[in-house]
């Protein structure tokens, strides 16, 4: 767990929540990459990634499929992070 200072500015609690979800995922997803390739010698090995948030709403509104969020400028993260589950979850042959 770390506390620092976001690289775009949230004008809102929703807006930061975001931001750092989305950072996570970012990470997670590298840190996965190169795990992998460490353990298994390619990046396509078993290793799992889990993000845990405390903001129930957010998890709410990225798995919903019209949640849009005030600020327009976070639509963008927001479908990213939701695109970041799909490709995961058709992955694991879940969906």
């Amino acid at each position: 767990w770390q506390s620092n200072k976001t690289t775009r500015v949230a004008t809102a609690t929703f807006g930061g929540e975001i931001q750092s979800v989305y950072t996570a995922v970012d990470v997670g997803s590298v840190l996965r990459t190169l795990f992998s390739e460490l353990l298994f010698g390619h990046a396509r090995g078993k290793v799992s990634v889990v993000v845990k948030n405390d903001n129930l709403g957010l998890v709410h509104r990225v798995n919903s499929i019209t949640a849009i969020p005030q600020e327009k400028r976070l639509n963008a993260t927001l479908l990213s992070i939701r695109d970041s589950i799909t490709v995961a979850l058709t992955k694991k042959k879940i969906i």
